[in-house]
């Protein structure tokens, strides 16, 4: 049976908050007199939502001040170099057909593009950001696999036969009308990312799968078991503010 603690904040204005009871003694609610409880049953298993005693709380302890650390030379370089980069928030949703190619699409600054890719986009779902040497890109990425037989258009066999040639990710534009340029340099970053660290991402991809799979093993080997969940918690009345005095 798992037990949580938690205090109940009854703010004047009627807002109910709950926070942990970090400034109670550890196992504090564990063995405190229940005035009123509510057992939630879901079928398997119960929650049971004890209102309890308050228990005897430790005093705040303020906390000692640190006199700020005076940043060294290579730090404030650093911070020099991270406030000049292009920081851009780009939206991607992608649908990996076979493995071998992804149909993204794009979206930054308000304007959008569909391209196709010879990355397997699966790889980067590893790195939400991805750094260059002038830019900073912060994904937000939604992932599909799909088979060839889901895939409805002209298989892009040419550019998966130019990227088998030379070795390096292509892509193409499938959507209707021009590329604002900014967009067309970031799926142009993306790709040479891609490239320059292709073994990382290769390995750190097959390392996820690994550990996925070890997992979803254990899981089978070690279904876990239903058990219900007790939550003690108590009520402090808020400090009232100066205009409510």
């Amino acid at each position: 049976m798992l037990v949580l603690g938690f205090r109940l904040l009854l703010p004047l204005h009627g807002v109910l908050l709950m926070q942990p009871t970090f400034a109670a003694e550890p196992g504090a609610l564990d063995n405190a007199r229940i005035l009123e409880s509510v057992e939630v049953d879901y079928g398997d298993h119960s929650v049971f939502y004890n209102r309890v005693e308050s228990p005897a709380l430790k005093p705040e302890t303020e906390r000692p001040v640190v006199a700020p650390r005076v940043p060294t030379a290579a730090e404030l370089e650093q911070a020099a170099r991270v406030d000049s980069l292009r920081y851009v928030q780009l939206w991607l949703s992608c649908t990996v057909f076979d493995g071998k190619f992804t149909e993204v699409r794009l979206q930054q600054d308000g304007a959008e593009v569909v391209i196709f890719s010879t990355i397997d986009f699966n790889v980067l779902a590893s790195g939400l950001d991805l750094e260059t040497a002038d830019s900073y890109y912060n994904l937000f990425m939604g992932i599909g696999d799909a088979s060839r037989e889901e895939f409805v258009g002209v298989w892009p066999t040419r550019l998966l036969a130019e990227a088998a040639k030379t070795g390096q990710a292509k892509w193409q534009v499938i959507s209707k009308g021009p590329v604002p340029p900014d967009l067309r340099r970031t799926i142009g970053d993306l790709h040479r990312y891609y490239d320059t660290h292709r073994a990382r991402l290769l390995a750190q991809r097959a390392e996820r799968d690994a550990a996925q799979r070890a997992h979803e093993e254990w899981i089978k080997a070690n279904p876990p078991v239903p058990e219900d969940i007790v939550i003690n918690y108590f009520s402090i009345p808020s400090e009232p503010t100066s205009k409510q005095r």
